[in-house]
């Protein structure tokens, strides 16, 4: 059979993603039965291309089914897809798959628009499905799907299919056709989330799981509904995924993308004396509790491990509790600074608005944090996404009233606290100004640019006050870039991030316009503004016109965009305070 599968589109072409692991899983399992598979990655497509160019390659290979599938904020894209699919090639068979279905398959089957849907774990459903399909046999006996009877009309969901036991089993995923060289290129970036990328001046990053579900049962989580049980691989299927990646793509960085990286004593030990010899930087997302001895903390260290990302999620105890993150305060604490005095750089999210979450501890989480400013915690408001507990408790109270549109319009953030909806949204703006002014922030001593959209930097680390030299940090416009130090690992913010003329950015001044009108006085700042290299004082200037002329609400992201540049200018600061 000719299969094509279509990865929805992540990102503008240019710019990096998360690698959805689970279509070069899909390939893999479906060349290894013999099918020929084509895959279209639509983040690779060049910006404004439209539905055409997918239509044409989509004839050109002309498939007998095509696939595709994703988490249900893919929704609206998944849907599109399946649109096209249909329209270009209308005698091909249609599937999807993913949360988006097996969150609430029964829902959301009809509104996608597939012949059929696959619930929960894909690997040992797609070949039987493929083959029925190919061959006009009875979808009803395939487990694991959700499909409309042709002459009942009826909807059919057959048998839950059995977890995968033994994970060894799965093939390697198959990245061929994904554009996978294209993709390593993108994540080369020295300041890609500042956690293991930092310490290549090249650096070539891929994925792997090494385990499978998670045993908590956190209430903001939609993997418990395929994954309740926990399943390892072994460390020599691990290991040989690794050789053939280092072989075949030549990576020297690993995320470690399990949603629970295993820290049985053993396991763990026998993980980094194997994976020390690949001289692999490596990351990974791990629990506060138990906590990690000294001990292994240095083993890890020593295997290549830059960073460890834990799951921490609020600083109060009542959210905590609400959560059912099953961990307190007082063991976050004690893991973090183990962390950091092992020179393990640390990832984390602070996620907000839980529906316990009152504006008591809000102060209690964003005190701590303030009073943290070495531990560098990332911060967002919780999403509500469908087949998680939160999600059914806010339909049961009606905070979501049709569950189709909620994916139609794509903002899984919504307030089911006892804060008022004004409080939220000025919340929600304190959350993300604090971001841009608290925290460590590096010493740069010299700026180069390289001519490719990149810039070369030399710094100073404010936790261990090491030189750092950084051949390749991509200019971001608006926006923090975070980087690690080499030699400690801890990360640190850069406090600027698109110039190549810092100096002017810095130092260049501007006469202030003068006109008849406070508004032709704001158009002759906006035409200043947006010069190469941005004039930030004349976006100040543009906020506190607004500001007079009671337009608060377009002068909040101008100043924020001046705080993410300058996070020590006092003016700046007592602007976005008067805006908001």
């Amino acid at each position: 059979m000719k299969i094509l599968l279509i990865i929805p589109k992540f990102a503008e072409k240019g710019f990096s993603y998360d690698l959805p692991m689970g279509f070069a899983y899909l390939s893999a399992v479906l060349r290894k039965a013999g099918h020929t598979v084509a895959i279209e990655n639509l983040s690779h497509y060049p910006k404004g291309s439209g539905q055409k160019e997918i239509a044409e390659n989509i004839l050109k290979f002309n498939p007998q089914i095509i696939g595709t599938g994703g988490m249900s904020f893919s929704f609206n894209p998944i849907k599109a897809i399946i649109a096209l699919a249909k329209q270009v090639c209308p005698t091909a068979k249609t599937v999807v798959g993913g949360m988006v279905v097996t969150s609430q398959p029964e829902i959301i089957y009809d509104a996608l628009g597939a012949d059929v849907g696959v619930i929960g774990e894909a690997e040992d459903t797609i070949v039987p499905l493929v083959e029925t399909l190919g061959c006009n046999g009875d979808l009803a006996t395939v487990e694991g799907i959700i499909f409309r009877d042709k002459k009942t009309g009826e909807l059919i969901t057959t048998p839950p299919r059995p977890l995968i036991k033994d994970l060894d089993r799965i093939p390697f995923p198959d990245y061929d056709g994904m554009g996978i060289e294209e993709y390593i290129t993108l994540r080369g970036q020295t300041d890609d989330g500042g956690l293991s990328l930092s310490h290549h001046d090249n650096p070539r990053y891929l994925s792997i799981h090494t385990s499978r579900g998670c045993p908590l049962k956190c209430t903001f989580c939609c993997y418990e509904l395929i994954e309740s049980s926990y399943r390892m691989r072994s460390i020599d299927n691990v290991m040989a995924e690794i050789e053939f990646m280092v072989e075949k793509y030549q990576i020297n960085n690993l995320f470690i993308s399990d949603d629970l990286f295993p820290t049985k004593k053993s396991r763990l030990t026998e993980f980094c004396e194997r994976i020390k010899p690949f001289n692999l930087n490596w990351i990974c997302s791990i629990r506060v509790t138990p906590p990690l001895s000294p001990e292994i903390l240095k083993l890890m260290r020593e295997s290549g491990c830059k960073a460890l990302g834990y799951g921490i999620e609020s600083m109060s105890p009542a959210v905590l509790t609400s959560m059912k993150k099953k961990i307190s305060v007082a063991q976050i604490e004690k893991t973090l600074k183990s962390t950091y005095d092992a020179k393990i750089g640390i990832g984390g999210n602070f996620i907000f608005f839980d529906p316990a979450e009152t504006k008591q501890t809000l102060k209690e989480t964003l005190t701590w944090f303030k009073d943290n400013p070495q531990y560098i915690i990332r911060m967002a408001n919780v999403g509500f996404h469908p087949g998680t507990f939160i999600y059914e408790s806010a339909v049961e109270r009606g905070l979501i009233t049709d569950r189709i549109k909620y994916l139609q319009d794509d903002k899984f953030e919504i307030n089911a606290t006892t804060i008022s909806d004004e409080e939220y949204v000025s919340s929600s703006r304190y959350i993300q100004f604090l971001l841009f002014v608290l925290g460590y922030s590096g010493k740069i001593t010299s700026v180069t640019d390289n001519g490719d959209n990149s810039i070369s930097l030399s710094t100073i680390c404010p936790h261990c006050h090491s030189n750092n030299s950084y051949k390749k940090i991509i200019k971001k416009p608006d926006s923090i870039s975070w980087i690690s130090c080499r030699d400690c690992n801890r990360r640190y913010r850069l406090p600027i991030i698109n110039s190549n003329k810092r100096l002017t950015i810095f130092d260049e001044s501007f006469e202030y316009p003068v006109s008849e009108s406070i508004e032709k006085q704001a158009a002759i700042y906006y035409e200043i503004a947006n010069k190469t290299p941005n004039h930030y004082g004349a976006f100040f200037e543009i906020g506190k016109i607004l500001i007079a002329l009671g337009k608060s609400d377009e002068a909040i992201p101008l100043l924020e965009n001046c705080l993410s540049h300058f996070p020590f200018n006092a003016n700046f600061h007592i602007a976005y305070a008067e805006a908001l």
